[in-house]
């Protein structure tokens, strides 16, 4: 795992670096839906940000990561202990036409009044 120091995360996971952006909710009743991504998943994942909007995050990840996703978010939601916060990791996402796509992610929780818990997921492609 990398760790990403403050200094070099805007340089990599900013503006104009092809990373995709998507805002997600946590609530007791909606646990990882989408609220927003930025123009660039369709070229990484292949899907416009209008199609993710409304969808559980787990459509971007494969079957053995997806089964588990809401569980993790929902532990977090309860007990606020982090396990992969503000931390660069490389994961496996899935595009729209069903393939792996190998990317570094960072993951930031931001407390929202009214939403309940908001994060944000900044997902670069692995060989860019």
């Amino acid at each position: 795992m990398h760790k990403l120091n403050y200094m070099n995360e805007d340089k990599f996971f900013g503006y104009n670096t092809g990373t995709v952006i998507i805002t997600i909710t946590v609530t007791p009743r909606d646990i990882g839906n989408i609220v927003n991504a930025n123009y660039e998943s369709k070229k990484l994942l292949g899907y416009r940000h209008k199609e993710l909007k409304g969808k559980n995050v787990r459509i971007l990840m494969p079957k053995i990561l997806s089964d588990n996703h809401d569980s993790f978010l929902q532990n977090y939601f309860e007990t606020a202990k982090a396990k992969i916060l503000e931390q660069q990791r490389i994961v496996l996402g899935k595009d729209k036409d069903g393939y792996i796509v190998p990317s570094f992610i960072l993951v930031k929780a931001i407390p929202n009044l009214k939403r309940n818990l908001t994060f944000v997921g900044f997902i670069r492609k692995l060989d860019e």
